[in-house]
């Protein structure tokens, strides 16, 4: 904890540094996103002008955030730097909880080794305590160093209060790719699809990563089954798995693809 909220904590203070420089910095199209935030909380729907329907925007998610505080008297052009600030210090937490799970071998969303069983590394071996040991320190370690180079990059910290969707993106970018590596132990519960699902109503692009982690996904499924020679049970629950994943993501991200398509009539923005 202590690793984590060091991470935290130093990230927010080098990205409060960054902030004379790039605070006060606001992109000309946060502007767009902003004008179509207003015109939906004040009740004229997500357009530029009130009736026609035409897309100009690219990160739905972020607008309709915006719309809901600007609905509730928050001003939209600082809720959209301070969000922004705030969600680039929750994606140092993140990146340092991804980055120990990938030098741990341990996913630090897995539920804790029941009592009597030992944790286990990557490859099912029983670390030793002193083995243990030094590789929890390496993951901590590795995650605090990841967090604090992320903040320290001049780039993040300028589109993290620029009043864009970045920030936003990435810390739902980490929580699926974290929650996409827990499912390869717990496969029967894939979370990830609805978390993949949010990240495409983000950034439309995210749908490329939806489907590498859907190739990834097919991938485990087919070495889990290899493993498993001799029953067809295995391959009944990969299927399964998988087709729960994908409703998990369609659940969310269908009604949306379908509404966007009636309102503005294409299929990509």
């Amino acid at each position: 904890r202590m690793y984590a909220a060091a991470a935290i904590a130093g990230s927010a203070a080098i990205l409060l540094l960054h902030s004379s420089f790039y605070l006060h910095y606001t992109s000309d199209d946060a502007y767009i996103s902003y004008r179509y935030a207003r015109n939906l909380s004040d009740g004229r729907g997500l357009v530029w002008n009130p009736g026609e329907h035409v897309e100009g925007y690219s990160n739905f998610l972020w607008v309709e955030i915006l719309a809901g505080l600007h609905r509730f008297g928050a001003d939209i052009v600082l809720s959209g730097r301070w969000l922004g600030f705030a969600l680039a210090v929750v994606a140092a937490g993140g990146t340092y909880l991804l980055t120990q799970q990938l030098v741990d071998g341990l996913s630090p969303l897995r539920p804790p080794a029941r009592r009597g069983e030992a944790e286990r590394g990557p490859g099912g071996e029983v670390p030793t305590a002193a083995g243990r040991t030094a590789g929890r320190t390496g993951g901590r370690t590795g995650g605090l160093v990841a967090a604090l180079l992320l903040a320290s990059s001049g780039t993040w910290a300028l589109w993290a209060s620029a009043g864009l969707e970045p920030p936003l993106f990435a810390v739902l970018v980490l929580a699926a790719v974290m929650l996409h590596l827990r499912e390869r132990d717990h496969p029967m519960t894939p979370a990830s699809g609805i978390a993949w699902a949010l990240v495409a109503m983000t950034r439309p692009d995210g749908l490329v990563l939806v489907a590498v982690s859907g190739a990834f996904k097919i991938g485990e499924a087919v070495a889990r089954t290899r493993a498993a020679v001799g029953t067809m049970r295995p391959i009944t629950r990969e299927i399964t798995t998988f087709i729960l994943w994908v409703g998990a993501f369609a659940m969310l991200f269908a009604p949306y693809f379908a509404w966007r398509y009636t309102t503005y009539g294409w299929l990509y923005p």
